[in-house]
């Protein structure tokens, strides 16, 4: 008798340490909470892949490691408005300057929390007016602004950048062949349920005569893509 009211004791005792009172179900409820906050802001950083990308020159000479670097007019633009400053401070902070055909990017650059350019690519011009080379028979200044758009344009929509804009560099011409060979795919024998989305290309806002572009898109039509 005795023996089974002291089972009897330690069974009530038991449940009651188990059941969680009001604090323990307060404290609970609060954990819960700040994990689905915590994991709403991860996923809100981890959101996707850069949805707009942008696309400045800089000039600067190729032999000289300790040259400072020049931005184009609308880099400069973007650097002082947009940035204060930080992307050519950043740029310069990272090494020697890009070369001719070389591309460097910086994520989350703009002091905004969502920044308006996800992605900044520089690109490298060399020196400010390269001429004409009778050697190879071509203007090494727009030759750089192609293959450096190129590069950049190439990176870009690897990333899987939704919107893509660049500025003329100079040339708007040279500009708009090296962006379009930059994204450009060859998917005519691809099955058009496996093709990949071609991503577009646009210039910054900045007067930019839309015959001259034509005419890049054009020429670029018109041969192979370049490496």
């Amino acid at each position: 008798m005795m023996l089974g009211v002291v089972r009897r004791l330690v069974s009530q005792a038991f449940r009651q340490r188990l059941r969680p009172g009001p604090q323990a179900i307060q404290r609970r409820s609060a954990s819960q909470a700040v994990n689905q906050m915590l994991q709403l802001q991860q996923m809100d950083m981890c959101a996707g892949p850069p949805s707009r990308g942008l696309v400045v020159g800089v000039f600067a000479d190729e032999t000289d490691r300790n040259d400072a670097g020049v931005l184009t007019a609308a880099g400069w633009r973007y650097n002082v408005q947009k940035t204060a400053g930080r992307l050519l401070e950043v740029l310069r902070m990272s090494g020697p300057m890009p070369k001719r055909g070389e591309a460097r990017l910086f994520f989350a650059i703009e002091p905004e929390r969502i920044p308006y350019y996800s992605v900044v690519a520089v690109v490298g011009l060399g020196k400010e007016c390269l001429g004409y080379n009778p050697y190879e028979v071509l203007d090494e200044q727009k030759e750089a602004i192609r293959r450096s758009v190129a590069a950049a344009c190439r990176i870009l929509a690897e990333l899987d950048t939704d919107r893509i804009e660049v500025e003329n560099c100079g040339h708007a011409e040279s500009t708009a062949e090296g962006a379009a060979l930059g994204i450009w795919l060859y998917q005519e024998l691809r099955n058009p349920q496996n093709r990949i989305p071609v991503r577009r290309w646009t210039y910054t806002q900045e007067k930019t005569s839309s015959a001259t572009s034509k005419d890049g898109a054009l020429v670029c039509s018109r041969q192979p893509p370049r490496t």
